[in-house]
């Protein structure tokens, strides 16, 4: 809950940045700076919020044109922030310091805060700066992201002789379907050596809760549907890789009576599954270090 709640601070701040920015700076002259970044922000608010009541009062030819003009590139510019970044989270993704990720995304802002001013171009021309810039920066993030992943894969291979992409599919597989059926009996034990600590123990306090209401979940004809590498890391020569693994099978809770109480036995789930697994490179034995639902079907 808090980390969609910080999200969404970090998205507010993306969406009002860049209004902020251009309603502190002004076209026709320069402005008058304030003696710090929240004095500008401070200032800003108000002719922020008029560019907005002159964007829904005025039209193309009348005197509040211009503000109305300001207005639109502002709107059309903020998908282009926010795009960008995303990128840049997914370059910094391996970075602890969200502050850190938020304040490296917020360069094009800054970007466009400095033309603002200290120049008089054109509104167009920073359109077209802006796009020239994130179109440049996604190609050379993509291609870093690319080459990163293309690189450990090949290093991964000199390290394990075993691996390859289509055998790593069917091993995890096996241990996902492994350990959920270890979840359907209650068997602890062979969950311990299966996922990692901190899963382990979300777990238990889950079966625990279903133990206390005689409940039971009920999984079988578990199968494999596909399974993609999304990310791989070698630290200390432990593999750290990322999936997205889609599987179907049956899935639904029981009480003491038999009784369906979530779910529906006949009806076929498919799930899509972000699952994080680790291993040793001598070791033979994947564990599950993290586990998400991204898509129910």
């Amino acid at each position: 809950m808090k980390k969609k709640i910080f999200n969404l601070i970090i998205i507010l701040v993306m969406i009002c940045m860049p209004i902020i920015v251009k309603a502190d700076s002004g076209l026709d002259a320069f402005p008058e700076q304030s003696d710090s970044p929240i004095g500008v922000i401070v200032n800003s608010v108000g002719p922020a919020g008029s560019i907005f009541g002159e964007l829904l009062s005025s039209k193309p030819g009348s005197e509040n044109y211009n503000s109305y003009h300001i207005a639109i590139v502002i709107i059309c510019l903020i998908p282009l922030f926010i795009a960008t970044a995303v990128y840049i989270f997914k370059l910094f993704k391996k970075s602890k310091t969200t502050l850190f990720k938020l304040g490296i995304s917020l360069i094009p802002t800054i970007i466009y805060a400095i033309f603002c001013f200290l120049t008089r171009l054109d509104l167009i021309l920073y359109i077209l700066i802006l796009i020239f810039y994130i179109i440049i920066f996604m190609i050379i993030i993509k291609s870093k992201i690319k080459k990163k992943f293309k690189s450990n894969i090949e290093k991964l291979k000199e390290l394990d002789k075993n691996f390859n992409e289509e055998k790593f599919g069917k091993d995890v597989f096996n241990v996902y379907k492994d350990i959920q059926i270890a979840w359907c009996n209650f068997e602890n034990s062979k969950l311990e050596k299966m996922i990692s600590k901190n899963m382990y123990d979300k777990y238990t306090k889950k079966l625990e809760e279903l133990k206390n209401k005689n409940q039971k979940n009920i999984m079988h004809d578990i199968k494999f549907i596909s399974n993609k590498i999304t990310d791989l890391d070698i630290d200390n020569k432990v593999e750290i890789i990322t999936c997205e693994m889609k599987v179907e099978c049956y899935d639904y809770v029981i009480d003491d009576h038999e009784k369906v109480v979530k779910g529906k036995k006949d009806k076929l789930c498919k799930y899509t599954y972000h699952l994080v697994f680790t291993k040793k490179i001598k070791s033979n034995q994947y564990i599950l270090a993290e586990k998400k639902m991204l898509k129910i079907s």
